[in-house]
């Protein structure tokens, strides 16, 4: 039963995660990334799969929250709370890298797969703390880009939600293009 409550975090984090790139404001996106990465947590969690991702989720929850409390009062991101940060996507992640049930201190598929939630998680680290919209979308294309092939891989419900983020990200992005020719273009047609 916990396995199909899991899935349908998923499932949930994955209609979430389709919406973040197509709000206009970060801190809308920030709200919706709070969300999915609590369903994510719970998804890696009751599947079983309580590695590397569901630690970075969990960071991953906690520090858009902080970015958005900062983002409402109109402040920018100390250069210490990124190296909290980081530290913590890196000290969570390798912690949960070396005490996932699948680890052996031996090179294996399994191992090389729990890199790819970390890596994620710092570019995650980077699109949460970048104020421009648009440079956050493309942090948030190569986030989607790398958390796709590990839920693709460890047969997670999220999966979907990657898949889906990628497609919405690169619509958003012609769609909220900086020079305009977007906007400029459903105006005049």
């Amino acid at each position: 039963m916990a396995y199909y409550i899991g899935q349908f975090c998923g499932i949930a984090a994955s209609v979430l995660c389709v919406l973040t790139p197509l709000f206009k404001q970060k801190w809308q996106m920030l709200c919706v990334n709070i969300a999915t990465n609590i369903l994510m947590v719970l998804n890696f969690v009751l599947i079983g799969e309580i590695g590397s991702a569901a630690f970075l989720c969990f960071v991953g929850a906690i520090q858009p929250l902080v970015t958005l409390l900062r983002t409402l009062r109109g402040r920018e991101t100390p250069p210490w709370e990124l190296v909290l940060f980081g530290c913590l996507y890196l000290g969570l992640g390798f912690f949960g890298y070396f005490t996932a049930p699948t680890f052996v201190w031996a090179f294996t598929w399994k191992n090389a797969l729990e890199v790819l939630p970390i890596l994620g998680a710092m570019l995650n680290m980077a699109f949460v703390s970048i104020r421009d919209e648009h440079r956050a979308r493309w942090c948030l294309l190569g986030v989607s880009s790398l958390w796709a092939v590990y839920t693709g891989l460890v047969g997670a419900a999220t999966f979907f939600a990657e898949a889906a983020l990628l497609i919405t990200t690169i619509t958003a992005m012609i769609r909220y293009r900086k020079d305009g020719s977007a906007a400029t273009e459903n105006k005049n047609g």
